[in-house]
């Protein structure tokens, strides 16, 4: 099965997707910010990382960045949800981090 962390820092958006996921027969894992979200991934395996970009503690191009020099993590796909989509340089999140973000 495949098993998604996602890291929120709003706890009803993180409901939500929690939910969704669950829904969609996932197995899901949540983190309340971006520190959260790296230490968990450290401990392990998920086949994809659902972030938030603006949380405390770490950010989510932190968390990414992080994630892509990590031997283990360096492949695990990413999804950036955040409402600065427009703001960030989404090509440089593509081609540096390969993260999408919406």
């Amino acid at each position: 099965m495949h098993h998604i962390l996602v890291a929120e820092d709003s706890s009803v958006l993180r409901l939500i997707l929690e939910r969704t996921f669950r829904l969609a027969g996932l197995s899901v894992s949540t983190a309340v910010d971006g520190l959260d979200a790296w230490e968990q991934a450290e401990q392990n395996d998920f086949s994809l990382v659902v972030t938030d970009q603006q949380m405390p503690r770490m950010s989510g191009s932190e968390l990414c960045e992080r994630l892509r020099q990590s031997e283990r993590l360096s492949e695990t796909p990413v999804i950036m949800i955040t409402a600065k989509a427009y703001e960030l340089d989404q090509q440089q999140l593509r081609d540096e981090l390969g993260v999408v973000a919406v």
